[in-house]
């Protein structure tokens, strides 16, 4: 995973909806925080995105852009970004080279258990973005990197806890 004092490689992230970013040329407008998620079906997903939107309001105003990486196909982004209204672009990298991009790996089965295990109970209950579903192979660890007006790495974790997104 790309590590503080990295520089991001050129690539370009392009959202299920707005204009694409070109990375790093499109980081002069100011910091961006990248979250990388797995499937948008997943209940952690979709309670991680539930708490990017809370925060994504006091990210806009500190001027830190946020996009969200998902593991879901373009048309799965599409309908849950639409019908759930999310705030911040989200980019479909069903084929996960934008993670392997920024270094964050794959995931794995125990990576799931061992993420899941604190917050299944409270996930389970579902709520206003819903259960959701696992979707075969939409797990990924969540990762998350904040990069500068530069284009280095200034912040990286991987399988952030849900509560650290308020920490950007």
């Amino acid at each position: 995973m790309l590590r503080s004092g990295d520089l991001v490689p050129a690539l370009e992230l392009r959202p299920a909806f707005g204009r694409a970013l070109s990375l790093p040329d499109d980081l002069e407008d100011g910091p961006l925080a990248v979250v990388c998620l797995g499937g948008v079906s997943t209940p952690d997903t979709r309670a991680a995105v539930a708490t990017l939107q809370e925060a994504s309001a006091e990210l806009d105003r500190a001027g830190v852009r946020l996009i969200a990486i998902s593991t879901s196909a373009l048309a799965r982004v599409q309908d849950f970004v639409s019908r759930f209204h999310v705030l911040f672009p989200v980019v479909s990298d069903a084929n996960t080279r934008l993670r392997e991009q920024f270094g964050v790996g794959p995931g794995a089965p125990s990576d799931l258990a061992r993420g899941l295990a604190r917050d299944v109970r409270r996930l389970s209950r579902g709520g206003p973005w819903g259960r959701g579903w696992v979707e075969p192979g939409a797990y990924a660890p969540a990762a998350c990197l904040v990069l500068s007006e530069k284009g280095e790495v200034v912040w990286s974790a991987e399988g952030i806890p849900f509560e650290a997104v308020y920490v950007l």
